[in-house]
């Protein structure tokens, strides 16, 4: 078995094994305590020499985005073109309505087509005449 001076001296050994386990950690910490600065310190650099000037890149193309949406033409404005546009062209296919009515009236009173084609020709009807008031 082991004696009481056996296990003072085992005491001894393990406290002077834990107190320089202890130098070394605490040693470790204030390295760690010095480095934490400096990992916060880089990450800043790297924010501001990376990431802010993306940022600030983005806030010009928005403004850029912006300035851009302003000089589109709303709805109404869309509106009121196309509405004008199909007003044009209604007016050259009366037009062009009134051009081959002409020719087929022509084709009529020469006899040129035969009377079945003619009222075949006659029924079909792009533009139909306005009915007479009475």
């Amino acid at each position: 078995m082991l004696e009481e001076n056996d296990i003072n001296k085992i005491g001894e050994i393990v406290q002077e094994s834990l107190k320089g386990t202890e130098k070394r950690i605490n040693d470790r910490l204030v390295h760690l305590e010095g480095s934490e600065g400096r990992i916060i310190e880089a990450v800043g650099e790297m924010v501001e020499q990376n990431i802010m000037p993306v940022l600030d890149k983005m806030g010009v193309r928005m403004d850029d985005m912006q300035k851009t949406i302003a000089n589109l033409p709303d709805k109404d404005y869309l509106d009121k073109k196309i509405a004008i546009l199909s007003g044009e062209v209604v007016v050259r296919e009366k037009k062009q309505d009134q051009k081959v009515n002409l020719v087929i009236d022509a084709l009529d009173e020469q006899h040129v087509v035969q009377e079945n084609r003619m009222k075949a020709i006659r029924a079909i009807h792009v533009f139909p005449p306005a009915p007479l008031p009475q």
